[in-house]
């Protein structure tokens, strides 16, 4: 009960006692006198707490900002140039994509209102929404689009991983303003999955504004058609987004298609974990990748919350040059696989938040070919040893290993400092140290170790490619040569199951190559499986609204809001 309400009481019972008073008889016998002390003492009563007011909560509403940590720096956001997770991830919310793909695994619009597609599969028609503008103002149009795919797939763009999404693609036009035609000299059975979970790679460019900005300026300040466009681009620092209040097409298939809420996000650069960590706690970024010993460390705290998943695609590997002896030798990559003791890693350096894999795929993958925990190599020191021995190999009195001329055998490994990679280069180094292997560790920054592995200019190294389904083992075959093949692999076995994934329609046929490609991958001993982890993302939970998008590996900020 209010005050005023309380004293609006008092007063009506005041008037009703002088009322009362007024009527009451006059007493004729004198009252007892008390003695004092006898007297009651009456306590005076309590006043009526207020009622805290509760302020029921707004719901979404825009402002604030969101700080996703990262821990590499981050040359481009020009989506043809990319090279990393991160700023693909950046680009989708700068960009949008023709098609969407919903939690069903269906095909919806987007900037696409419809498609057809030949019967042969060769020629995709999309027809574009007309209300579409780019950031500048400008809108979009069929020729912007076809500009950039054309751009896109031009050999003097050297895209390293944009134009691997839509292999085969011949040539892009404009059939008018608004009808996108794709002609492809081959079938590509994977486009509306690429074009739907890689929206911020393939999304439509300004082609005035890119000619007039060049490429490096456009790089640092893109210009796109997504729910934020960019602000700032601080190499080495940071680089910002800003909302785009305009953004007013996005899929119907999400709970808000229309601008984001969130107002501003900040990719901060933080290459130490524990200064991550230190910023998570201390509230000075919103979002971070984790892991798991820092989650014991984190876990506790009431303003984070958690997003957990086995990872997709490839899982963590050991990527073995097939091209450079000795590990153009079959034995000696057997030995390799042999001498891992995965669940060693999974215990040490994932903190039992992974499973060891023994393909080409984890076990959350779209396509995964559960018989390779059958035919897939198991910790055997013995038959690694054996298995070098019948490369030709010697053991010294030391038990190192010597090659067949009797030099030390002396591996290069190259590693990039980032997440636990480093962690895991240690331990791996450890355990072919009991194969008599000498492994020299080399870390490269991020965008030298990349060059390096595409050109085939290492030993050993690691490999991870995130991936929603088994189109990923394409990385293996020729044509990802100079791209994406780290293992220098050039099988025409290999190559005749990945144009199968590739190109074939027919579902039982497509699988049927992509079991064969997980199996040939084993038995070549191509590569050597670590494990999978549980990918762990801390978040604010200030945060409202936010989900996580395991389609992108990304937070979905659609909905969300800063309460």
């Amino acid at each position: 009960m209010k005050r005023k309400h309380i004293l609006s009481l008092i007063a009506i019972l005041m008037v009703a006692v002088l009322a009362l008073a007024a009527c009451k008889p006059v007493a004729t016998e004198q009252p007892a006198v008390e003695e004092p002390g006898d007297a009651e003492v009456e306590e005076p009563a309590e006043e009526e707490a207020e009622e805290p007011v509760v302020e029921e909560p707004m719901g979404p509403q825009v402002g604030g900002t969101f700080t996703w940590g990262i821990a590499y720096d981050v040359p481009t956001l020009d989506p043809h140039r990319t090279v990393g997770h991160i700023e693909s991830k950046a680009e989708d919310w700068l960009g949008a994509g023709l098609v969407y793909r919903d939690a069903d695994g269906n095909y919806t619009p987007w900037l696409a209102e419809s498609w057809t597609v030949s019967e042969d599969n060769l020629v995709w028609e999309f027809m574009l929404r007309e209300d579409v503008t780019f950031h500048n103002g400008d809108p979009l149009t069929a020729h912007d689009y076809a500009w950039t795919f054309n751009r896109l797939i031009d050999p003097e763009t050297a895209s390293p991983i944009a134009a691997n999404l839509v292999l085969g693609l011949a040539n892009a036009e404009a059939v008018d303003d608004y009808t996108l035609r794709l002609n492809f000299g081959m079938a590509n059975a994977s486009l509306l999955y690429n074009l739907s979970t890689s929206p911020g790679l393939l999304q439509p460019l300004p082609q005035a504004a890119f000619e007039e900005m060049g490429a490096d300026a456009f790089g640092h300040m893109p210009i796109g058609v997504g729910p934020y466009k960019i602000k700032e681009f601080n190499t080495g620092e940071k680089f910002v987004l800003e909302r785009n209040p305009d953004y007013a097409w996005g899929p119907e298939a999400l709970e808000n298609s229309g601008a984001y809420y969130i107002e501003t996000i900040v990719f901060r650069i933080i290459p130490e974990i524990d200064t991550m960590v230190a910023a998570l706690e201390a509230g000075e970024i919103d979002y971070a990748w984790v892991n798991p010993r820092e989650l014991a460390l984190l876990d506790g705290l009431d303003h984070l919350d958690f997003f957990m998943e086995l990872e997709k695609g490839t899982g963590l590997t050991l990527a073995l040059n097939v091209q450079k002896p000795p590990f153009d030798d079959i034995n000696v990559r057997k030995a390799f696989n042999h001498t891992i003791d995965r669940q060693k890693l999974v215990d040490l350096v994932a903190q039992g938040y992974g499973e060891p894999i023994y393909g080409a795929l984890t076990p959350s993958t779209e396509g995964y070919f559960p018989g390779v925990e059958e035919i897939g190599y198991r910790y055997d020191l013995e038959a690694a040893k054996a298995a070098m021995q019948e490369a030709g190999f010697t053991y010294d009195d030391g038990g190192m290993l010597l090659t067949p001329e009797g030099e030390p055998f002396v591996v290069e490994f190259i590693t990039n400092p980032a997440g636990t990679w480093t962690q895991v280069s240690e331990v791996v180094q450890a355990q072919l140290k009991e194969l008599g292997v000498e492994t020299l560790l080399v870390q490269e920054e991020f965008a030298v170790y990349k060059d390096r592995q595409i050109t085939g200019d290492y030993d050993i190294s690691l490999s991870s490619w995130p991936w929603n389904d088994a189109g990923i083992l394409l990385v293996y075959s020729s044509m990802m040569a100079g791209v994406m093949n780290y293992n220098q692999i050039a099988d025409p076995d290999m190559d005749q199951y990945a144009g199968g994934i590739l190109t074939v329609l027919d579902e039982e046929t497509r699988t049927g190559a992509t079991i064969a490609a997980q199996q040939l991958l084993i038995e070549k001993a191509y590569l050597v499986p670590l494990y999978a982890t549980f990918e762990i993302y801390a978040y604010n939970n200030r945060i409202k609204g936010i989900t996580y998008n395991s389609t992108l590996k990304a937070p979905d900020l659609s909905s969300a809001y800063i309460e």
